[in-house]
């Protein structure tokens, strides 16, 4: 289900969302795949995995000043806020929120823009849950060389989620509006910085 409001310039424009989730995650190998009996296959073992959730997403678009205003450095001056809400039957709940503005100091031909993001991933059903299954990677060992091994891969079930922090900064430079030879040029530019923590990965078997 959606509502969506869309409103006239000068106006706040919000919109909001909601869905449920449910995944299940199972696999059943046969009993000597399980017991890692066969030969010239990959074994591994039962995988089973469920979970629910639930989301609700809003926006809220608010413009400080437009076009229309006059208003000196200025132009268009917009704000902007959006917080999407989880519920896990794993995990718990977590809200994380969006500000953005989105500013044109002269006119249409430059436009400044920055955001600070909060993200939020539960790890996947198969990340949580897979049965340990089998795999030969091939490494460098110093003193002979290239060898097979033997590596185990498995779900975690301890796993926690993976949250960033996203900061981004830039902007869009029309230059033709100012200079008709540079008509249908544009120029934009963006630092994007990421803070992820608690990031999910396999460790190579290398390392």
């Amino acid at each position: 289900m959606a509502i969506c409001l869309i409103c006239r310039e000068a106006r706040s424009d919000s919109r909001s969302a909601g869905a449920h989730l449910g995944n299940t995650f199972f696999d059943q190998p046969d009993s000597l795949t399980s017991a890692g009996q066969t030969t010239g296959a990959t074994n591994f073992q039962q995988t089973r995995g469920s979970r629910d959730s639930w989301s609700i997403f809003q926006e809220v678009r608010v413009p400080v000043t437009g076009p229309t205003w006059n208003f000196p450095g200025a132009y268009s001056l917009e704000l902007g806020y959006a917080e999407r809400e989880e519920w896990y039957s794993d995990f718990g709940d977590t809200q994380r929120p969006k500000f953005d503005v989105r500013w044109q100091p002269i006119d249409q031909s430059l436009t400044l823009r920055a955001a600070y993001i909060e993200a939020f991933h539960a790890p996947s059903l198969g990340e949580l849950f897979s049965g340990a299954s089998q795999s030969f990677p091939i490494i460098s060992d110093p003193f002979t060389s290239e060898i097979q091994v033997l590596q185990i891969l498995q779900g975690n079930k301890h796993l926690q989620p993976e949250v960033a922090y996203e900061y981004t900064y830039g902007g869009v430079l029309t230059p033709g509006k100012w200079w008709s030879p540079l008509q249908g040029l544009t120029l934009s530019a963006d630092f994007i910085h990421i803070d992820l923590r608690g990031f999910t990965t396999v460790l190579d078997p290398q390392f």
